[in-house]
């Protein structure tokens, strides 16, 4: 019976004033009737029309209730379709026949339209629940036999839980060999991770949690892992108390062991082969093996310039490469195929693991074949893209014991050959794991230099070469740590880079020295300009021009006497952006100088664009202009053109009375290095500018 029509019901009896009645009633009550005026017409109708009820009497001339009942019930259960027996007469005899052929109810002649409409009502809702229900079994049963997932079901109050067919088929048993028990599912999961799968589920049911979810691995029939995501949801009494608690099981052992871009070994199958190799050498001390990580070093360049779909093409192509050129038999004699496997970690790092490795060598003849088949050109939107890679390689023993060991260090002989140059390939020592190790102490004491008010400035005078007169100085960043003592910015600024931190630190130096010089403007110094350095991630900051606005309102320096220090590089990535950043920084008096210039790549068409005032030229040109004439040719050159655009130069690095003259020659306007002054704490640069000025006062 459908919920969008009124039910249909037949009414069947030899009396044409009985069946008129009935069927006006009914009307009234909003159901569909048909009649039939004896049982061989009503079985007629049944066989050719859909029914929900039958009001059938019994006493017929041509077929009786009784053989229509028999008829019907041979291809309608009660529940399917309710049959009501209409007798005249109120004997237990008749009404026990009805039953027993299979009638739902009865009602007597003559009948008694409220209590025949109640009956009516009462067995169609009977029957229409039943349906749903019918409906609602058979979805189930689709939905467990259609899923992927294995469903479970645990009866709290009496501790049996129901496991799907597919439950147990995830883990290779039929649906006979697996019991109600809730030992078959927690004798089955790992060790180590069965106390975290048991307090998530304690969690949930204690009511911390609103589901639970974990991963975990859980033993097969063949006596493997398979990976499983257990999820399930809790049902609570109104006392809170959880009576019932179903859920999931999903079978991801397919995307935990193989990576679904490029097809190879996925970092738990890999990690889970370390762990073998290492127990098989703990057994045979005389068994090689070796950890290679590599570094695609263009990755990040390709993703940036080409997009996503150049760069899963670069990382496909890169594993074909790999596994490609370990199908050669004959690649290493020492090292047979069948005994490396390579694996992608994450981004453009891959991890190789050789066993049985004759010696160190031909580890070492197995990472330069793998460093020369990614050197080779890869086609990506029509271009040709180049890649150096680096390498970091680990060569096992039996004194490692766990995986992450020999990968620790694996990786740290990655970050070392990254460190001292691209395409590097490294092998790791001793001294590099303590290297590591320092370097994990820095990052730490670094990341609390501020708090702890570590970080200090330093002043580089800036002088005017014409004069020899100090006209501004460059603020330079110093970390006061307490076990290192002066830290150089060469060795933490990259750190802070990497860390994410050089935003703060920036912001810091950049108050620091701005408040400093509104100092001695205070002290009845001259004002002179202040020099900071601007570091990638700020030029590239969305909210740079914000913190410079803030800047300036806050230490209410004048912005004409600030000038912001780029490297020359760091100009030429996005272009449009930079120029567009800079105007705008340029229109509030802010002052913009190039670093390092001669180093880079900048056309003369840039220069122009760009609101820079000033050129630095790199201290390695200003080094070489006692010994080579093609650096004293360059930095005439870089002079010339400089003043030609209406540009000042700074010369920095200046250490020879020989460089200052031949600066002094060329006609550069200012100039910074050892041979004016080193880096000065803020109080001894004061000291420096007073004695400059009293030197003056006494010279006049």
């Amino acid at each position: 019976m459908s919920a969008e029509r009124p039910a249909r019901i037949l009414v069947v009896d030899d009396n044409a004033l009985n069946r008129h009645l009935l069927e006006q009633q009914l009307a009234i009550h909003q159901y569909d009737v048909a009649t039939a005026d004896g049982g061989l017409e009503a079985v007629r109708l049944m066989e050719t029309e859909p029914f929900d009820l039958v009001l059938l009497d019994v006493m017929m001339p041509d077929l009786d209730g009784y053989g229509v009942l028999d008829k019907i019930r041979q291809t309608k259960t009660s529940l399917e379709l309710p049959i009501i027996m209409a007798t005249a007469r109120d004997d237990s005899a008749d009404i026990v026949m009805a039953l027993r052929h299979g009638a739902n109810d009865y009602v007597t002649k003559p009948i008694d339209i409220a209590v025949a409409i109640a009956r009516i009502a009462t067995h169609l809702t009977v029957t229409r629940i039943s349906n749903d229900l019918r409906v609602s079994e058979e979805r189930l049963n689709l939905a467990m036999k259609g899923t992927s997932d294995g469903l479970w079901d645990w009866d709290l109050v009496h501790d049996t839980i129901f496991y799907s067919e597919r439950w147990k088929a995830i883990l290779g048993y039929g649906e006979e060999e697996i019991g109600n028990a809730l030992e078959e599912w927690f004798s089955r999961i790992h060790p180590d991770e069965l106390g975290q799968l048991k307090t998530t589920i304690d969690d949930h049911l204690g009511g911390k949690t609103d589901h639970c979810q974990m991963e975990c691995r859980m033993l097969n029939k063949d006596s493997n892992y398979v990976w499983a995501v257990i999820r399930g949801v809790a049902v609570f009494n109104p006392d809170g108390d959880a009576v019932r608690f179903a859920g999931s099981m999903t079978d991801v052992t397919h995307q935990k062991t193989f990576d679904p871009l490029t097809g190879l070994p996925s970092r738990v199958l890999f990690s889970d082969r370390v762990e073998r190799t290492l127990a098989y050498s703990q057994r045979s001390k005389n068994y090689d093996f070796a950890v290679i990580i590599l570094h695609l070093n263009a990755h990040a360049k390709i993703s940036a310039s080409l997009g996503p779909v150049a760069t899963e093409e670069f990382l496909n192509t890169s594993a074909r490469r790999i596994t490609g050129l370990l199908d050669n038999e004959d690649l290493v004699p020492g090292i047979s195929p069948e005994n490396v496997t390579v694996t992608r970690f994450e981004g453009a790092e891959y991890a190789v693991l050789t066993e049985f490795a004759e010696t160190p060598a031909d580890v070492s003849r197995l990472a330069e074949e793998i460093k020369s088949v990614l050197s080779q050109p890869f086609a990506l939107n029509g271009q040709e893209v180049y890649t150096t890679v680096s390498m970091g390689i680990s060569l096992g023993g039996p004194n490692y014991r766990v995986t992450e060991e020999i990968l620790r260090d694996a990786g740290v002989a990655l970050e070392r050959a990254k460190f001292n140059a691209s395409g590097a390939v490294e092998i790791f020592d001793t001294e590099m794991h303590q290297l590591a190790l320092d370097r994990l102490k820095m990052e730490a004491d670094l990341r609390r230099a501020i708090s702890k008010n570590e970080l200090v400035f330093h002043c580089q005078p800036v002088v005017r070469v014409d004069t020899g007169e100090i006209c501004g100085f460059e603020a330079l960043a110093r970390w006061d740590n307490a076990q290192r003592g002066l830290v150089s910015p060469v060795v933490f600024i990259p750190l802070a880079e990497q860390l994410g931190i050089i935003d703060e630190i920036d912001d810091w130096i950049m108050r620091a020295a701005c408040h400093f010089q509104q100092e001695l403007i205070e002290k009845g110094l001259p004002k002179i300009d202040v020099a900071v350095n601007l570091s990638v991630r700020e030029l590239q900051s969305t909210n740079l021009e914000y913190r410079v606005d803030k800047l300036i309102k806050d230490t209410g320096v004048d912005p004409k006497f600030v000038e912001m220090e780029v490297t020359e590089s760091i100009f030429m990535q996005e272009i449009e952006q930079t120029v567009f950043l800079l105007q705008r920084l340029s229109a509030k008096g802010i002052r913009f100088s190039i670093d390092d210039f001669g180093t880079g790549y900048s056309s003369l068409a840039y220069l122009r664009r760009l609101p820079v005032s000033v050129l630095k030229i790199d201290k390695s040109f200003i080094s070489d202009i006692e010994n080579g004439e093609e650096a004293r040719s360059i930095v005439s050159s870089i002079i010339s053109m400089a003043h030609k655009l209406g540009l000042e130069v700074i010369a920095e690095g200046i250490e020879e009375i020989e460089q200052c003259d031949f600066i002094q020659h060329e006609t550069c306007d200012r100039a910074q290095g050892y041979y004016f002054s080193k880096p000065l704490p803020p109080e001894d640069f004061e000291a420096l500018l007073r004695k400059q000025i009293e030197d003056n006062s006494d010279a006049e």
